[in-house]
């Protein structure tokens, strides 16, 4: 099973089209999209033409953020079912953007996926990225599925690394200990290559004020093992977005 994560920040500057086609490039079977929008393109391509793909729209009050205007996360699931089930920002406040689906796949095997886009609402937040993130996985409904069934947790957290923002990585390597050690879920990436936490050298996802590891595959060593993890690099140097994707291959125990 193929699974990506990429953030392709809102497929600006007229690139939707050469953002569809590196998407369906990667032939995934689960691919996670954060910062997305539903633009039509002037050759009628949106990145939800896919009838197996749900676009959540993610709309905010006021301008102060036009890049983030009309932003949401949009999943996309070859040979499934995909029906969401939470939308936090309905019901648990602004803590973070964690959408979650259930994918029924066409064998009859059940798993759960998380596509998180941790942001900052308006420009303004007074709570941290990774207090929402905390705030948000200890969400009832959230705690209950990672417990009970396969779950892939994907998305951009925003995480960047200890030298630039000590204390907001002491929070992420709390928050990642304590998925590990409740649910037993891993970051496939650092798993496969056998890198430590914020010793991923020029193994960056986000090309932004620097280089930063913050787009993950986090998923459940319970019932899935990992065949592979990488990232690829050629979506930021040829200019599609200022994230890379990562692309992780499990397969089911």
């Amino acid at each position: 099973m193929k699974i990506i994560t990429w953030n392709i920040e809102t497929a600006g500057n007229n690139l939707v089209d050469k953002v569809v086609d590196h998407v369906d490039g990667f032939k995934g079977d689960i691919i996670a999209l954060q910062e997305t929008k539903n633009e039509i393109t002037k050759n009628g391509r949106t990145l939800w033409d896919d009838k197996t793909s749900l676009g959540d729209i993610w709309t905010e009050g006021g301008k102060e953020r036009a890049d983030n205007y009309l932003c949401g996360v949009s999943l996309l699931a070859k040979n499934a079912t995909i029906e969401r089930l939470v939308n936090n920002n309905d019901e648990i406040g602004d803590f973070t953007f964690i959408a979650l689906y259930k994918i029924i796949l066409n064998d009859g095997r059940i798993l759960y996926i998380f596509n998180v886009w941790l942001k900052t609402f308006n420009g303004k937040t007074k709570i941290s990225y990774m207090e929402r993130l905390k705030n948000g996985l200890k969400y009832e409904k959230y705690e209950e599925i990672l417990k009970k069934y396969p779950s892939i947790i994907l998305g951009d957290f925003n995480i960047y690394d200890s030298i630039s923002n000590h204390n907001e990585w002491m929070k992420w390597l709390e928050i990642k200990n304590n998925l590990f050690e409740k649910y037993y879920i891993e970051s496939a990436w650092h798993t496969y290559n056998r890198v430590e936490y914020g010793k991923e050298g020029d193994e960056f996802t986000l090309f932004h004020q620097g280089k930063y590891h913050c787009d993950f595959c986090l998923y459940s060593t319970k019932h899935f093992n990992l065949v592979s993890s990488v990232i690829d690099k050629s979506a930021i140097g040829n200019k599609l977005s200022d994230h890379n994707p990562v692309i992780t291959e499990l397969i089911w125990k």
